[in-house]
């Protein structure tokens, strides 16, 4: 068995068709592709981020341990993507699921096909309340603060809910 020694956290966003059993999908799909879930967030009912129109997301915050590298991890979340329905790849649009590569390890790492840390993921708080109910005391390797502190920086003014379990 290949040796899962690499964390990254993601964000798991959905606000097209049954978002919560989306994300269920995806966390499945990510253990059937090797990655072990340590932690994961609540479920948080998210405004679109600068796309009026369009339906809530449903977002949720992970902790991964992997043996892929970054490269090989964004292929293998684009591919389960693609597997869940997602066919457009614009940013602001509705789609049935987003995976975004928020940290890892305390990697920087800037390509064509990737940029680590997510570069917006300090003026989200769709991103940052999710990610901070695991994370808080992780330090952003750029930025050098905690997500806790990135969080209180945040001037983002949409509403973050977290989803009341029935």
């Amino acid at each position: 068995m290949t040796e899962r020694n690499h964390t990254a956290y993601l964000l798991l966003g959905s606000n097209l068709g049954n978002r919560k059993q989306q994300l269920e999908e995806a966390k499945i799909n990510l253990e059937r592709e090797g990655a072990a879930i340590n932690s994961y967030s609540a479920y948080y009912e998210t405004e679109p981020w600068q796309a009026e129109g369009q339906a809530n997301y449903l977002n949720q915050a992970l902790c991964i341990n992997t043996a892929a590298d970054p490269l090989e991890l964004l292929a293998l979340t684009q591919n389960i993507e693609i597997k869940q329905g997602r066919t457009n790849k614009k940013s602001n649009q509705a789609r049935t699921l987003d995976i975004d590569i928020l940290l890892y390890d305390n990697e920087v790492m800037e390509s064509e096909q990737l940029t680590i840390p997510h570069p917006r993921m300090h003026l989200r708080n769709f991103t940052l309340i999710p990610l901070m109910e695991i994370a808080g005391e992780v330090i952003h390797p750029k930025l050098h603060k905690s997500i806790e502190e990135l969080y209180e920086m945040c001037s983002d003014p949409s509403e973050v809910y977290l989803l009341d379990e029935e």
